[in-house]
């Protein structure tokens, strides 16, 4: 496998580069050769023009790309004219497959797509490029058959020269197309494929809820307020010309799957409603974000030294330009130098956004480096060289700037505020005599499992209190008597699996949480728990008791009349001799309750 990565910022150049690769032995078997063509340039009339003459220079290679995304601010420098990476393969195949998403939606293009996969022996890995903003992809990664993610996709969707027009394209031979999605299946025995990303944002403040949406990735609402209202409060970004440039810096971070993403918002309304260029679902998590330039390019060179062992004789890429705008123009090429010291035909795309999906998660992100490495054949046996921080990292380490020690100063403050919070939590949420959880921590839980139940969840639910407990308060004290009831808590959680949970739900009564019981496992812990409070040391209390009554959920069953059931089937135990299991029966109980 060879690569070979070109640049031109003119015709004349443009020209000069495809002379060159007509040239070169290494490209002469052109039905083995992908073209990756990255413009800078939306201009249909000059994409037509550098495809066509691909065709007539190059004939049988294979072309895919997309365009880029403008600058985001008159600082910005991103390359203006084409890039062109021409990868030959000596023994892997690849195959291309387009998508018409004005005739076909992207989740049924993901289902076409997918049985196609099954059909392309050793593949592994796939190519992606989409057209359009509105064809979100993740309704094409989400709609693929989840038997095939262990196949890493990777890839870039389109960038424009225009936010509101979207003027993207994404190629597939001589074509230059408009709301489409191109994918490329690698595939061979000796192929190896290798795919990692670097973020290096972290969440900041709390989490907060996204309350309302539309179509088309916009949110109207997070935590009730209007969207925009979020930047305003917590960063005084006022709508205006430079809400693009100044958000780009805090993006909102949301967890896929083992990976943390970032949304950044591209265009606000007048309504107080933001825009992403993906889908975002009610209910959906997310917070504000800050990072250091040295998260990013300390990432990055760690992905780079990684990237050494696995010896890439390719590498492909897609970098979000929001790391260009945070970092400056300087450290963002530094960035780039890294991968190329890896792979020096190393070739990228900046786009709307950078998807990764593998089979540990992810998606469509934002503000990301992807990076696939691809290889034919095993890594050589050879000494693994390391690549060394920059001299101008290495200087800014000795010297902090003012606004890194800011930023340390926020993550110190901000542990401190988590720290405080999980106490906080845990204070509101537990019983502070017996240390279970209490009333209205389990109420809450109990609500959700009564939700989930709708959709088959398994529980039940079992309720004790101390036998003639009142006897042991006024026998033996009240310090006696918290001494019985923190005993019994102890016991109790001795014998509950991992994931049930237990509260004091008042008094003397507790009430205990199986999420999962099955055949009978929840009498036998409700016995074995019996039977130990009665064998266990109270001392000075001569012995202690429970009476137990456990009652299922059942389909339609409401949470009320589940307490009372449970309650019930307690009562029946108690006035049955004390020191019991009962399992809630509708005949037996309700008469013992009548009479």
């Amino acid at each position: 496998m060879k690569q070979a990565t070109f640049f031109a910022e003119n015709e004349i150049e443009w020209a000069e580069v495809i002379s060159l690769i007509a040239s070169d032995p290494a490209f002469q078997e052109r039905e083995r050769c992908l073209i990756i063509l990255h413009e800078a340039n939306t201009d249909e009339a000059v994409i037509r023009a550098h495809l066509t003459s691909i065709g007539d220079r190059l004939p049988g290679m294979m072309v895919t790309g997309i365009t880029q995304i403008s600058p985001l601010d008159k600082d910005m420098i991103l390359f203006k004219g084409a890039e062109l990476s021409v990868i030959s393969f000596e023994t892997s195949e690849f195959r291309f497959f387009l998508y018409d998403c004005e005739k076909l939606s992207p989740e049924a293009a993901a289902v076409n797509f997918s049985k196609e996969l099954k059909n392309i022996p050793d593949a592994k890995g796939i190519l992606y490029y989409s057209s359009n903003v509105g064809l979100n992809p993740e309704r094409f990664l989400t709609a693929m058959d989840s038997t095939l993610s262990d196949i890493p996709v990777f890839g870039t969707q389109a960038g424009a020269s225009n936010f509101f027009q979207d003027d993207s394209f994404v190629f597939y031979h001589d074509a230059c197309l408009r709301g489409a999605i191109v994918t490329v299946v690698f595939s061979g025995e000796d192929l190896s494929v290798d795919t990692n990303y670097c973020f290096g944002w972290r969440p900041l403040g709390s989490m907060m809820t996204v309350t309302e949406t539309g179509e088309e990735g916009i949110v109207k609402t997070i935590d009730h307020e209007k969207a925009t209202e979020i930047y305003y409060n917590y960063l005084r970004i006022h709508l205006d010309e430079h809400f693009y440039e100044n958000v780009c810096a805090f993006p909102m971070v949301i967890l896929q799957g083992h990976r943390y993403t970032s949304r950044v918002p591209f265009r606000y309304y007048p309504d107080g409603s933001i825009r992403f260029s993906t889908e975002m679902r009610v209910g959906d998590q997310l917070s504000l974000s800050y990072a250091k330039s040295g998260y990013l390019l300390k990432g990055t060179l760690k992905l780079a030294n990684e990237l050494l062992a696995f010896s890439p004789e390719a590498l492909l890429g897609s970098a979000c330009v929001n790391r260009r705008l945070f970092m400056g123009n300087e450290k963002a090429d530094q960035e780039i130098d890294y991968l190329r010291k890896v792979c020096p035909s190393f070739s990228y795309g900046c786009g709307y956004g950078e998807i990764l999906r593998t089979s540990d998660g992810g998606g469509f992100l934002n503000s990301t480096l992807v990076v696939a490495a691809l290889r034919e054949g095993p890594a050589p046996e050879l000494p693994v060289s390391t690549i060394e921080e920059s001299d101008t990292e290495k200087e800014e380490s000795a010297y902090m700037p003012l606004a890194d020690r800011l930023v340390t100063f926020l993550e110190a403050t901000t542990q401190d505020l988590k720290r405080i919070n999980a106490d906080l939590q845990k204070l509101a949420s537990r019983d502070q005599l017996t240390g279970l959880y209490n009333r209205m921590y389990m109420e809450n839980a109990l609500h959700e499992e009564m939700r989930k139940h709708l959709t088959d969840a398994d529980f039940s639910v079992m309720m004790f209190d101390i036998d003639c407990f009142k006897h042991v308060n006024d026998t033996y004290g009240h310090q006696t008597g918290d001494m019985v009831l923190k005993r019994a808590a102890e016991l109790l959680s001795d014998c509950l699996p991992d994931g049930d949970l237990a509260s004091r739900w008042g008094g003397d009564e507790f009430l205990v949480l199986f999420k999962h019981p099955s055949n009978g496992s929840d009498f036998a812990i409700a016995e074995k728990f019996r039977s130990i409070i009665e064998h266990a040391d109270f001392s000075p209390v001569p012995g202690v008791t429970v009476s137990v009554g456990l009652a299922g959920v059942q389909k339609m069953l409401e949470e009320k009349e589940l307490l009372r059931r449970v309650d019930l089937a307690m009562y029946h135990s108690k006035h049955s001799g004390r020191n019991l299991v009962t399992i809630y029966e509708k005949g037996t109980c309700e008469n013992e309750m009548q009479n």
